[in-house]
């Protein structure tokens, strides 16, 4: 047997044992995460959500409770407001084999890990256009560019649909800020009452509460009614996170002029789009053109190979 042969042999050898051990983790007992208590299988979850784990599977020697939403949610915030905050609903079945739970858990997230990195890396390029603005001004600019650029709508969340789409509900507004804030060195909290999402943030020795969705008053009208505001003035919320003996006084450049600081990002997104798009389509041609110059090279080589054959054929019959 020669090498190439064995080398053939080990190759299908390596292949078939992934695929045994990946159908037998996949649809086999392997992929339950032993569990043993409630409180372990929900901070599982948490850490699950983090991640954007699509899918959970956990094994109970005990008939697991129903799930709780706000258990979970409220778990995942804890240990992340801002990737937490983006998981809003589950489906879960289980099954009893050999007197143990065996129970599968699918996840619904607001984005998805793509979107997640396509948000940092617009964030990523807001805080770099705020980085040498004091704290009061990279507040101010944050929040006027999110208001004016971002219109509220019930069909989207997360900060993907906030600086992509211009097109989010409250926690899209304060996810995006949260984020903001948060790379920008600035103490910030996710705050959440009453079916509504909004912020406070540190200022000057104080925590001021901030909602941007209800500064946004449609089209480019900004508003500061609940801009960086003490409790008594934080009117209509379920509760405020202000130790402030007063609100901050609303000081600076005009929502429009810090609205001009910031590039049309939205037009390098469909410019990476775009050159993504094309980057591919020359990949494939380019290999596609590779291809078919190797098989015209083969067959050319073929039929060279035939006609010469031929020939020798003649050159023999006629000897003969």
């Amino acid at each position: 047997m020669s090498k190439k042969e064995i080398s053939k042999y080990i190759f299908y050898f390596i292949i078939i044992a992934l695929a045994i051990f990946f159908c037998s983790y996949k649809f086999g007992k392997w992929k339950y995460k032993e569990t043993y208590s409630m409180e372990e299988f929900y901070s599982n979850i948490a850490e699950d959500n983090l991640d954007f784990k699509k899918h959970g599977y956990y094994v109970f020697d005990f008939e697991p409770d129903e799930l709780d939403y706000d258990t979970i949610l409220s778990n995942a915030i804890e240990k992340d407001p801002y990737r937490g905050s983006n998981f809003y609903g589950y489906e879960y079945t289980y099954k009893i084999k050999d007197g143990r739970y065996y129970l599968d858990i699918d996840y619904k997230y607001y984005i998805n890990k793509i979107k997640y990195v396509l948000s940092d890396i617009r964030i990523s390029l807001i805080c770099n256009k705020i980085k040498k603005l004091s704290d009061y001004e990279k507040i101010k600019a944050t929040h006027d560019y999110i208001v004016r650029y971002c219109e509220y709508s019930y069909a989207g969340s997360g900060a993907y649909n906030t600086l992509y789409q211009g097109l989010a509900a409250c926690n899209g507004y304060a996810l995006s800020f949260y984020r903001i804030m948060e790379k920008s060195g600035i103490p910030v909290t996710f705050e959440t009452g009453d079916s509504h999402g909004w912020n406070a943030v540190y200022l000057d020795g104080y925590w001021y509460n901030i909602d941007l969705t209800w500064d946004d008053l449609g089209g480019r009208n900004v508003s500061y009614d609940y801009f960086l505001k003490c409790d008594a003035d934080f009117k209509g919320h379920e509760h405020g996170s202000s130790d402030a003996p007063k609100s901050y006084e609303v000081t600076g450049k005009t929502a429009e002029e810090y609205y001009k600081m910031f590039p049309h990002y939205q037009m390098y997104y469909y410019l990476c789009i775009f050159l993504f798009i094309a980057a591919v389509i020359v990949i494939f041609s380019t290999i596609s053109y590779k291809r078919s110059k190797k098989k015209r090279a083969k067959k050319l080589a073929r039929q060279n190979a035939e006609y010469e054959a031929m020939l020798r054929q003649r050159e023999e019959d006629d000897n003969w």
